[in-house]
């Protein structure tokens, strides 16, 4: 059975101290994971397992990681280690070792879902959710063998807390494509169209929410706004990896938010993302 709505809604790793991996292919630093967009990436060298890893000053609370806009194919591997101090040796979080299980096949006029096809479709998410740790650093180990590219590449990682609605999300869960490419309708005859970005939306009905759900939505629009990005998984751990896949999104809020008092401390809002 599928888990409730999910939204790391803190971001630690855009202001991680230091950001490094076991290789980096010229022109794709570790460091492009803490920025929101999507054609700056980290990129290994080859496919033998590779760590990101992040280091804090003091001391960031995590309940959840997610990797964002990635060419990782199903079958890969991905193990989360969270450390009290940065010298630590024995991690206080350790995932273990877990399986992407699903990834949707390249955009047409794409070979794989690299950086290139990110903008029309192409690019796979990925994510973990657990009790909230307090850490210095965090390791991430990614594993991909067998990839296409010869190398693994991923967009964004987000790591931070975690809001969990004690009522779930309705799951009447519209998600739209929205696709830039314009069309005509030449003198000729022919139907022509130019191929432009298209990007997906997510619209989440919060039917019903108590006072400190009420509270803790007001509280992640008060500090997030518009501008700063969220991650939302509306199905972790579904049935199918499918299902989950279909229902994750790294994007902001839309411009307006309501939330209305319908009865005695019962508060509904529906929340839209757009992705980045």
């Amino acid at each position: 059975m599928a888990d409730n709505l999910k939204i790391i809604y803190t971001d630690s790793v855009r202001g991680a101290a230091t950001s490094t991996a076991t290789s980096t292919a010229t022109g794709f630093a570790a460091s492009n994971t803490k920025l929101d967009t999507k054609i700056k990436t980290w990129r290994s060298t080859s496919l033998s397992a590779q760590t990101l890893t992040y280091t804090w000053a003091s001391s960031q609370s995590i309940g959840g990681v997610a990797l964002v806009f990635t060419n990782l194919i199903a079958n890969s591997t991905v193990r989360i280690k969270l450390y009290t101090l940065a010298g630590d040796v024995s991690p206080a979080y350790d995932s273990t070792t877990k399986t992407i299980s699903f990834a949707y096949p390249a955009p047409s006029g794409f070979s794989t879902i690299n950086s290139t096809s990110f903008a029309y479709g192409g690019g796979n998410h990925w994510s973990w959710f657990f009790t909230e740790t307090a850490c210095e650093k965090m390791e991430i180990i990614i594993n991909s063998s067998g990839n296409p590219d010869g190398f693994m590449e991923v967009s964004r990682v987000v790591a931070g807390k975690v809001w969990t609605p004690t009522y779930n999300v309705n799951y009447t869960l519209p998600v739209r494509w929205i696709d830039s490419t314009t069309s005509v309708r030449l003198d000729s005859g022919d139907h022509v169209a130019e191929r432009a970005p298209m990007f997906r939306a997510i619209y989440l009905n919060m039917a019903i929410m108590r006072q400190a759900d009420k509270e803790k939505l007001a509280t992640i629009r008060r500090m997030n706004g518009s501008a700063v990005p969220i991650f939302i998984s509306a199905m972790p751990q579904a049935a199918t990896a499918e299902d989950e896949s279909f229902l994750q999104l790294y994007g902001r809020m839309s411009d307006e938010l309501s939330i209305e008092l319908f009865s005695n401390d019962m508060y509904q809002s529906q929340i839209d993302v757009i992705e980045i």
